[in-house]
């Protein structure tokens, strides 16, 4: 069996959440998620992804409201765990920011200066060709189009 690409999920909305499972697999990639900062701080240590949809709007944990600064430490995190880039400039490790926020221009320049990758808008669901396309392209400005790139 070919390997495949691996997503790494993170969404407290069990919908969206299952919404973008859906979409990773009809790419034929696998995925991983996490539902709280808890969840992704672990995800990231053990690592095994491709690829990271974030949410900015989750829970520190399983017994909290969601909280904006927890989605920024997970995309600081990744970026401390994951700093290369490619000879170009590019981030081999593409974040793609998964929020309702994107047009909002405070927001948006925040999540640039945190390294921030691209956006995808919510709601999606009337739109899923725009997600596939985002993932797509990620892939490919990472230089990641097949799996073995990935592989370190």
């Amino acid at each position: 069996m070919r390997p495949k690409h691996v997503a790494f999920i993170v969404e407290d909305d069990p919908h969206v959440a299952a919404e973008l499972r859906a979409l990773v697999a009809s790419l034929g990639h696998a995925s991983i998620h996490a539902s709280t900062l808890e969840e992704a701080l672990a995800a990231i240590e053990a690592g095994g992804f491709c690829y990271a949809l974030l949410d900015m709007q989750i829970p520190a944990d399983a017994s909290s409201m969601p909280r904006a600064a927890c989605g920024e430490t997970v995309l600081t995190t990744l970026r401390k765990r994951y700093p290369q880039r490619r000879a170009d400039g590019k981030h081999v490790l593409q974040i793609v920011v998964v929020t309702s926020y994107s047009r909002e221009p405070e927001f948006v320049s925040r999540m640039h200066e945190l390294d921030a990758d691209a956006f995808i808008a919510k709601p999606f669901d009337d739109k899923p060709e725009l997600v596939l396309e985002k993932i797509r392209t990620a892939l490919v400005r990472a230089g990641r189009e097949e799996h073995e790139s990935c592989v370190p």
